[in-house]
């Protein structure tokens, strides 16, 4: 198949098929259901997991460092 029929398929899905949309909260932004509340509290939960994988691979590196600088270098 060309990537041009691809696209064009992928157009007419969109265009005609509702399923392929999106859901309400995405396509039209209906933020006081209770599933918008559920996918913002998601969110923030990926967003701290991986804020907590970062500090703890940032202190990783700095521990590296740390040891580094206490074995004595030899001339």
């Amino acid at each position: 198949m060309s990537v041009v029929f691809l696209w064009f398929f992928m157009a007419w899905a969109m265009i005609c098929c509702p399923a392929v949309r999106a859901c309400s909260v995405c396509f039209f932004g209906a933020s006081n259901d209770s599933s918008s509340a559920a996918i913002r509290m998601a969110v923030v939960c990926l967003l701290l997991a991986l804020l907590a994988v970062l500090v703890f691979f940032g202190k990783f590196f700095l521990d590296i460092r740390k040891r580094q600088q206490l074995i004595p270098k030899k001339m």
